[in-house]
């Protein structure tokens, strides 16, 4: 039986706090027992440290990487696959296409961008993946208010939105996944 895929959404900066880097890896180690992993491709931040916890539970790991990116950032050079793309479009087309679910960790605009897409394809039924949003050290705080605002305003159809978990903590995933798989 095939694994199912998380997808991962977070921070390539290696200027990231060192603690959402210890806690991403070892989230990794955590998810990788059960799962594969499809990602950006990054070797540093919070993509170099959800790669490495999965490697050390000797999960298949698949990057998916604009040829460009190299420009800017360094490609986790222990992938079992890379994927290379043209485009931050095609390349979260594909991760998205390849993931079972999505897990969001800290990060910039780019990592903002993904979670709203994914959300926004959740919000117009185009699927009914699960994202847990990864709310280390309260990183998310703010964007949660924003979606409750949304939410309880019900600009935000609150029905289409089941399957959207916010956790604090790496325990706190565990539970949700013990829940919905």
């Amino acid at each position: 039986m095939e694994r199912k895929k998380i997808c991962f959404f977070g921070a390539a900066s290696p200027k990231v706090k060192e603690e959402y880097v210890q806690q991403t890896e070892q989230l990794g180690r955590l998810l990788g027992e059960k799962f594969d992993l499809v990602f950006g491709g990054g070797s540093t931040g919070l993509m170099g440290a959800i790669a490495q916890g999965f490697r050390e539970s000797s999960a298949h790991i698949t990057g998916v990487v604009p040829k460009f990116i190299t420009e800017y950032e360094e490609i986790y050079s222990d992938c079992d696959q890379l994927i290379h793309v043209d485009s931050m479009h095609e390349r979260k087309k594909i991760m998205e296409e390849q993931a079972d679910l999505f897990v969001v960790g800290p990060g910039g605009v780019g990592t903002l961008d993904e979670l709203f897409e994914v959300l926004t394809d959740k919000s117009l039924n185009r699927y009914t993946k699960n994202v847990i949003l990864f709310n280390v050290d309260s990183f998310f705080d703010e964007i949660i208010r924003f979606i409750n605002k949304n939410l309880n305003s019900e600009i935000i159809n609150r029905e289409r939105f089941n399957g959207f978990y916010i956790c604090n903590s790496i325990q706190e995933i565990r539970n949700i996944l013990c829940f919905i798989e």
